[in-house]
């Protein structure tokens, strides 16, 4: 594939970001929002709502990066969505407000562990705290015990703070959901989560972190390949996302044509993306 047709082949799956994030905005605004979390699940709920508007900020973000030389944010922000999908069907499958309480708490540890390493550095070095991060010195007077009370509460076998929610690795928490989800994502994706995690994640953390491996002698036509692929994932993790959030609180009993809408979406993704790259090609009339 040369320049033009990777360029063009990158456009015309932009197109389905746009499609997508416009359809995410649309149910985000119309039907999720308004929910009012169960007082019951009251924090699962809420986790499941702020995934759901962090997918919708993503494909956002998204759409504001049609161009090659965004490809590390673009298969970064494709990363991202993968593990909110995985954590979207994990909360979605517990019904309880388990997992909810462990989503909140994990992130009250991490963010106790942030402020400690900050104050570490100062006392360590012998330099007094900068007013700046009193807030933070605060926060570990303010915190601590009941987030310390809860960490052995909530991850028993795990020492300290533990390295996600679940108390698992991202692997593990993948096959999980996979198990659980793992067909219906399929149908969306045309693979599991568990195939995508093994053949495709490490390439992503390829342009998320340091190092060379994505870049290193590779021709340039390949990053325009690698933005169009994201792009097209980052749109399917993002109908998969407003999907089970859509299911989990029980709007789609009063939607009886969305598994159709959703059908005809894809086609309409499909039609665009295809029309759209051979517009840039000049093969048909635009």
């Amino acid at each position: 594939m040369n320049i033009q047709d990777s360029e063009a082949f990158a456009e015309g799956c932009f197109s389905s970001v746009q499609i997508v994030c416009e359809y995410m905005k649309n149910r985000w605004n119309n039907l999720i929002d308004p929910i009012l979390p169960k007082p019951q699940t009251g924090f699962r709920d809420a986790c499941i709502k702020s995934l759901c508007l962090r997918a919708v900020a993503w494909m956002q973000t998204l759409e504001k990066m049609n161009h090659t030389v965004c490809f590390q944010a673009v298969v970064s922000s494709n990363r991202s969505l993968l593990e909110i999908a995985v954590d979207l069907i994990l909360l979605h499958y517990d019904k309880t407000n388990l997992s909810g309480w462990k989503m909140h708490w994990w992130g009250q540890s991490e963010k106790l562990k942030a402020c400690e390493e900050t104050i570490d550095f100062y006392r360590e070095n012998g330099i007094p705290l900068p007013d700046m991060y009193e807030a933070r010195q605060d926060f570990i007077h303010r915190e601590k015990a009941d987030i310390e009370r809860m960490r052995t509460t909530l991850w028993p076998t795990k020492s300290g703070h533990p390295r996600r929610w679940t108390g698992k690795d991202l692997k593990d928490d993948i096959k999980q959901a996979s198990d659980l989800h793992g067909n219906l994502v399929k149908k969306d994706l045309g693979v599991t989560l568990r195939e995508l995690y093994q053949t495709e994640f490490r390439f992503m953390s390829w342009h998320a972190h340091s190092g060379l491996p994505g870049v290193w002698d590779v021709p340039a036509e390949s990053f325009s390949i690698t933005c169009g692929s994201a792009f097209l994932m980052s749109a399917d993790l993002g109908m998969l996302c407003t999907k089970i959030v859509l299911k989990d609180f029980g709007l789609t009993d009063h939607l009886p044509d969305l598994d159709r809408e959703w059908d005809q979406l894809k086609e309409y993704r499909a039609k665009a993306s295809f029309d759209v790259q051979m517009q840039r090609l000049g093969e048909i009339e635009i």
